[in-house]
């Protein structure tokens, strides 16, 4: 989930503040995929005053300041990372408006025959088929009656429909259950929270053009997900299920999440 330019942010969610809340000591936090997709990770590192997202690399793709709320996205390949607080956040919707602005001209220009190759093309972007799409288009939250046991916590099931049909369930448990569980549900509920102003920013875009990840929509809602499944008919199934909350060294002072060299992304490059 990095951010490289207009229209690939478009595609993506980051967020605004959330009040903070208090750490009992540092933890490393580690969501497995179960089945074919296995040993795939999502990690989130735990500390008194931040929550970092780390890449397959072990390097932070996105960080929460837990006392502003502020998120900060991270772009190592390109050496920039953007901040979105208020000011940040406005200038990343006056952004994506501007690049769906310049394709629709573009579009509209096309002689006829490409101008229908044109719009088709773009309907498959904002509509794709990557894994976990109907999850991340997720519009219903149905409770199914059944309890489950996830790393030694108990969670409530809670189906996932879109678009009128079951697209996968999600199970979820009181944040305060698990040591660090509030600030990670923090930083998931802020990555919810940008889509949501994008979305207020840009009403044209559909819910499957914001392609958020299966742990963020799953803890809409207010519950931490401890597993999030993607059963679709006729696809592969798909399944993210807490594995551990590991205990860390907490250092005094918490490490830069920004090497020094980085960039700012500013509006409109």
């Amino acid at each position: 989930m990095i951010l490289r330019s207009a229209c690939v942010a478009w595609s993506l969610g980051t967020a605004l503040a959330l009040a903070s809340g208090t750490a009992a000591g540092a933890s490393m936090w580690t969501w497995q995929a179960v089945g074919a997709e296995a040993p795939q990770e999502e990690r989130f590192e735990v500390r008194a005053g931040s929550v970092r997202w780390l890449d397959a690399q072990g390097r932070t793709q996105w960080h929460h300041a837990r006392a502003t709320g502020v998120l900060t996205q991270i772009d190592h390949e390109a050496g920039q990372y953007r901040r979105l607080d208020a000011e940040g956040l406005q200038a990343l919707a006056a952004e994506l408006g501007a690049a769906m602005s310049a394709q629709r001209r573009h579009i509209d220009a096309l002689p006829p025959a490409e101008r229908e190759a044109a719009s088709r093309a773009l309907a498959a972007l904002m509509n794709p088929s990557r894994p976990w799409a109907h999850v991340e288009a997720s519009d219903v939250r149905v409770t199914l009656q059944q309890s489950d046991l996830v790393a030694g916590t108990a969670c409530r099931r809670i189906g996932l429909q879109a678009a009128g049909r079951p697209v996968g369930e999600t199970c979820i448990a009181d944040a305060r259950a698990l040591p660090g569980g509030d600030a990670v549900l923090q930083m998931l509920t802020a990555l919810q929270r940008v889509a949501d102003v994008l979305r207020s920013a840009l009403p044209s875009a559909p819910a499957a053009a914001w392609p958020l990840h299966p742990l963020v929509v799953a803890a809409r809602g207010g519950g931490l997900p401890l597993s999030v499944v993607e059963t679709v008919a006729g696809e592969r199934r798909r399944e993210l299920r807490l594995r551990a909350v590991q205990p860390l060294s907490a250092p005094g002072d918490e490490a830069p999440a920004i090497p020094p060299d980085y960039r700012p992304v500013r509006a409109g490059g």
